[in-house]
């Protein structure tokens, strides 16, 4: 691929999260359009994987999910603040 970008939303909603998460990729080959499906399978098995994860934490060491969830905030906050300096990472 020659680039690929994509971001992620959380929402509250009801007693649960939504989760919107787009990716972006630019192929450097004209193959692209036949790897689609398979992609897109396994992004929707990595959310799948995630909400377990996440599932699994919340009932089982709760300190680790709060511990990470402070780390992926302070690193979306470092990012938001680089992107409104100009700066590309």
């Amino acid at each position: 691929m020659k680039d690929m970008w994509g971001s992620a939303r959380f929402e509250e909603l009801g007693t649960g999260t939504l989760v919107v998460y787009h990716t972006f990729i630019l192929p450097t080959s004209g193959f692209a359009s036949w790897f689609r499906k398979k992609a897109i399978a396994m992004a929707q098995e990595g959310a799948g994987m995630l909400v377990e994860q996440i599932e699994m934490e919340r009932k089982s060491n709760p300190v680790l999910l709060q511990r990470q969830l402070e780390t992926l905030r302070s690193a979306l906050l470092r990012q938001s603040r680089a992107r409104s300096c100009g700066e590309r990472h």
